[in-house]
């Protein structure tokens, strides 16, 4: 009895651990360990004053952080089921005062992630992009406040390069399933490649983020961020929306 009774306490400690340990089913779920998420750094304490900047002046952070909270695709909610732990950035960006508004521009850093989306019954893979992002406000005072917003546009790079297939480039993406070194041979196949090679052209998208809060102590400038641009993949044309909050510390002087 004592022999079979450590077999069964070892099953038992299994089943409960087992138990214990059950994956989730449910859409888009796997079974490795579930952490939290590592998102933006959180403001400091303090963000409710003006950021000034004389005319002219520029301000660089190369910490500019933006986390994806909300996301739709062709006007359709759609959950984020990968990308949430990996937010944008960091990226380089610089507030210029002009005497007559402020520009926000990025010039480099990380300025793309990808996304995967869950729509219904779907899974999109999606570009989210800050390339060359180009803003600007009309506070005219050279004030950064909680009133500012910054409007302005991104360029969004194609989701599978124009080598996505060959990293010789040799066929230049015209479609094939494989390295061709003859992509002219392909006929009216090759045509048909070379078409949709042009609809993963670079396109341009829209972004607005919304100060709200400034620490002129530190530097930083936080908000909310609402982008609409395509998604970087011929297959899926309809428009991406990504809502979420970014964070900055502008505080170096650029020369």
């Amino acid at each position: 009895m004592r022999n079979f009774s450590i077999p069964v306490l070892a099953l038992s400690v299994c089943a409960l651990a087992l138990a214990g340990c059950s994956s989730d089913k449910t859409i888009g779920a796997t079974a490795a360990p579930k952490y939290g998420p590592v998102g933006c750094p959180k403001p400091v304490e303090g963000g409710r004053g003006v950021f000034a900047l004389k005319a002219g002046a520029t301000k660089k952070a190369t910490n500019l952080c933006l986390e994806a909270t909300q996301a739709s695709y062709g006007g359709k909610p759609a959950k984020i089921i990968w990308g949430t732990t990996s937010p944008l950035g960091p990226a380089i960006a610089e507030i210029t005062s002009t005497g007559s508004g402020l520009d926000l521009v990025v010039t480099g850093g990380r300025t793309g992630t990808q996304m995967t989306l869950q729509q219904g019954s779907k899974r999109l893979a999606v570009n989210f992009n800050i390339n060359a992002l180009d803003g600007n406000t009309e506070a005219k005072s050279g004030e950064i406040s909680t009133s500012t917003n910054f409007q302005g546009k991104v360029t969004i790079p194609p989701l599978r390069g124009l080598n996505y297939l060959d990293s010789r480039g040799r066929g230049s993406d015209v479609g094939y399933d494989g390295a061709n070194a003859f992509p002219a041979s392909l006929g009216e196949r090759g045509a048909e490649g070379t078409k949709e090679s042009r609809e993963r052209e670079v396109q341009d998208g829209k972004i607005e983020l919304q100060v709200e809060g400034v620490n002129p102590e530190t530097g930083e400038i936080f908000g909310k961020f609402i982008s609409r641009q395509p998604t970087g993949l011929a297959a899926l044309p309809e428009e991406l929306e990504v809502r979420g909050t970014f964070i900055g510390t502008f505080s170096k002087d650029v020369k």
